[in-house]
């Protein structure tokens, strides 16, 4: 496949006035949402959904090592994120899926936001798990951070059902990858995105979607049946800026394609679609 280049006043009041200070745990979400924030949810043990409804604000979802019958959807808010512990390394992980099997999708029609100081953070995170029914964003999806930074992770997992973005997907990184969607394990039914993808990273590289690494290693490599398609917006900007990426010994049946815009920029290089 040919690689594409492109181009004073103070105020006092009397101290009997004095509100309260507010605790350090309620969130700026929070308060402009109106909304209660609610302790992190773990779940290791089978549950048949897992559900966060619009108008929740929940700091984080974990499902680790367990079955989830039916789907896992998120229609709120779920922020900051928190550190999780996944096979080989710890991430800040918004909504993430270890070690376990969901029947019914994954979905997201709400704002997911992962956020690191120090570290590396992803939107979602699919680790070691199998999801059937696919994995579908309409809703908001940021992640921020020091290190490797992705919206949608699959590293490494299987996915049947195909993964879709029909929202927005932004990633910022100071440091290490930055990547809209990364997939280093098995997906059916491709990716396709309608949405709005920006990978940012002054650094080092920018993925808007990356199938696999440049690596020997098999466990950095896609294995994809469906395709890539692309008829939204993919704007990766970074020492070196990718729109579309297969990288290393991943293989795409079904083809790549775009009918949307791809923007890219390097300091070093920069690539619409690159293989290998």
């Amino acid at each position: 496949m040919p690689m594409i280049p492109v181009a004073s006043r103070r105020r006092f009041a009397p101290a009997f006035t004095r509100p309260p200070a507010l605790l350090a745990t309620t969130s700026v979400a929070a308060l402009l949402l109106g909304a209660p924030v609610q302790a992190g949810q773990m779940f290791n043990t089978p549950q048949m959904t897992v559900t966060n409804p619009a108008g929740n604000v929940t700091t984080s979802i974990v499902i680790t090592g367990t079955t989830v019958m039916g789907s896992v959807t998120n229609a709120g808010t779920i922020a900051p994120g928190k550190a999780v512990a996944a096979p080989g390394f710890v991430v800040t992980a918004a909504l993430a899926i270890i070690n376990s099997s969901v029947g019914g999708g994954v979905s997201n029609a709400g704002a997911i936001a992962a956020i690191s100081a120090n570290g590396g953070a992803q939107g979602i995170i699919i680790d070691a798990a199998i999801i059937t029914g696919g994995i579908a964003n309409t809703g908001k999806i940021t992640a921020s951070g020091s290190g490797f930074v992705t919206g949608i992770s699959i590293e490494p997992g299987t996915v049947a059902g195909g993964i879709s973005n029909g929202g927005t997907i932004t990633v910022t990184s100071m440091n290490g990858h930055a990547d809209g969607f990364f997939v280093s394990g098995s997906v059916t039914g491709g990716i396709v995105n309608n949405g709005v993808i920006t990978s940012t990273n002054s650094t080092a590289q920018a993925f808007g979607i990356r199938i696999g690494a440049s690596t020997s290693s098999s466990f950095e490599h896609g294995i994809f049946s469906g395709g890539i398609a692309n008829s939204g917006t993919i704007t990766a900007t970074g020492k070196t800026g990718t729109g579309i990426a297969i990288l290393g010994a991943s293989t795409v049946s079904g083809g790549v394609s775009n009918t949307g815009v791809i923007n890219v920029s390097g300091a070093q290089t920069a690539n619409g679609i690159r293989a290998r």
